[in-house]
């Protein structure tokens, strides 16, 4: 490269898809662009951030979030991550919500109706209600689960 040139217009340039001085794909420029501060701060760097980030989502850590360190399309595809993490703990808390209420519904609907008398107090009866309380229990067991993973 030649002396004075200004590293990141040329970077910049080659990012637009503007003609440079060097061609094809493995060019010194495109080398010298992809292997410098200014390419690693801008584009590497928050590139890597998002790979962890996204990893430790697939691991089940849902408080994951990333920083947008600098400007363009990278900012804007760390603020759609953030949304996307964000997205997707309030659908799994709605999720775990769902699951525990109808366990819940139903232990307290068949108390409810042995103790209106609508249901005698049986062995059967008590039965079906233990069972829904040993699903309770496997909800929040895995609840639990999930948050210290």
């Amino acid at each position: 490269m030649k002396r004075g040139t200004n590293t990141a217009a040329m970077c910049k340039s080659l990012w637009e898809g503007q003609p440079g001085p060097s061609q094809g794909p493995w060019s010194t420029k495109t080398s010298y662009c992809v292997h410098n501060p200014f390419t690693d701060f801008h584009i590497a760097a928050p590139v890597r951030d998002l790979t962890r980030a996204a990893e430790a989502i697939a691991a089940g850590d849902l408080s994951q979030r990333v920083k947008a360190r600098t400007g363009g399309e990278i900012v804007r595809l760390a603020r759609a991550f953030n949304t996307m993490a964000k997205a997707l703990r309030r659908q799994m808390v709605t999720d775990i919500a769902q699951e525990l209420r109808t366990p819940s519904s139903l232990v307290q609907g068949g108390l409810e109706a042995i103790l209106d008398g609508m249901y005698e107090l049986n062995l059967e009866n008590v039965t079906s209600v233990h069972e829904e309380t040993l699903v309770l229990t496997r909800l929040v067991n895995d609840l639990r689960d999930l948050a210290l993973a």
